[in-house]
């Protein structure tokens, strides 16, 4: 008679890093590899020591997911404790500066894309003109409390340039609405119910101590948006306390037989409106919409994109 299989044996699984190589100089030889351990990050077993570039010091092992994912680390708590880890780091208070360079820039990029005074039929087709250096001057001067920089139209017929300006004060509320709308973080426009980097509302390392912020050259200006009936009802429905935070003042009125949602907001209420208009389909992708509210969906885009040309004319 054949002898029974054996069950497979499961190698037992690495254990924690406990910390004991945290802070130690870093070089490519260190021993022992980090193979040994699991993961800082996620349970996967680890790959490569991760190390600070600015200080040289360990700051633990990591897999090879994890360790090519340093551009999202800044925008979740974990990820920035990670960072934390490097003794050099503790000691200055912050982590490095493109790290920091990397908190800013979905927010900024929001702003940017949501402004192009050439009015193109196709949306959000902009970049800055320099493209060295021009994240580490945004992120100095809006530690300092006002950034400019200049930007360029991406389409190949227009080759149009503008001066966008921001204020702290601006930036800061754009970039609170944007970690609640949890749909303009890098790695959160993949397809997955579970993403591996949820938003959450970290910390922004400015330079410096803490400055007393000029104020805005001009008041913010605001405007009125009207949102079809259908499609401002499942609006409210997913993100009321959205709502409740982007616009300045919204109601209910009705015209004849229709109604709209009027939504009263300043530039940086009506760009988070932009980023959040198909997050209902995303958040109930099961969802059966009616075909009012699709085409209440496409036009509340054109209506926000108008309000948002207006505003924007000389940003």
């Amino acid at each position: 008679m054949p002898s029974p299989e054996l069950p497979a044996q499961r190698s037992p699984a690495p254990p924690r890093h406990t910390g004991e190589h945290t802070g130690a100089r870093y070089h490519a030889r260190y021993r022992p590899l980090a193979r040994v351990y699991r993961c800082d990050l996620c349970p996967a077993p680890a790959a490569f020591w991760d190390h600070c570039h600015d200080h040289g010091l360990i700051r633990g092992p990591l897999c090879r997911s994890c360790n090519g994912s340093e551009g999202f680390w800044v925008h979740a708590l974990r990820g920035v404790e990670h960072l934390m880890r490097c003794p050099g780091c503790r000691k200055a208070g912050h982590p490095p500066l493109r790290n920091r360079v990397a908190r800013i820039a979905p927010s900024v990029q929001l702003l940017l894309r949501h402004y192009n005074p050439a009015r193109h039929p196709v949306f959000g087709h902009a970049e800055w003109a320099e493209r060295t250096g021009v994240w580490e001057q945004v992120f100095t001067e809006l530690s300092g409390g006002r950034a400019s920089a200049e930007a360029k139209c991406m389409l190949g017929d227009c080759g149009g340039r503008w001066t966008v300006s921001v204020d702290r004060a601006r930036f800061e509320r754009l970039d609170r609405l944007r970690l609640l709308t949890e749909t303009e973080l890098p790695g959160q426009a993949h397809h997955s119910s579970r993403p591996r980097w949820p938003a959450e509302p970290t910390e922004v390392f400015w330079l410096g101590d803490q400055v007393e912020l000029p104020a805005a050259a001009r008041p913010a200006e605001e405007t009125t948006v009207a949102l079809p009936g259908a499609y401002g009802r499942l609006l409210e429905e997913t993100v009321p306390s959205l709502l409740q935070e982007a616009a300045l003042h919204r109601c209910w009125t009705r015209r004849g037989r229709s109604e709209s949602l009027e939504i009263t907001s300043d530039d940086v209420g009506l760009i988070t409106l932009s980023a959040v208009l198909y997050l209902p389909g995303r958040r109930d992708p099961g969802r059966l919409w009616t075909a009012a509210q699709r085409r209440g969906l496409y036009q509340a885009g054109e209506r926000i994109r108008e309000a948002l040309h207006s505003l924007t004319r000389e940003l």
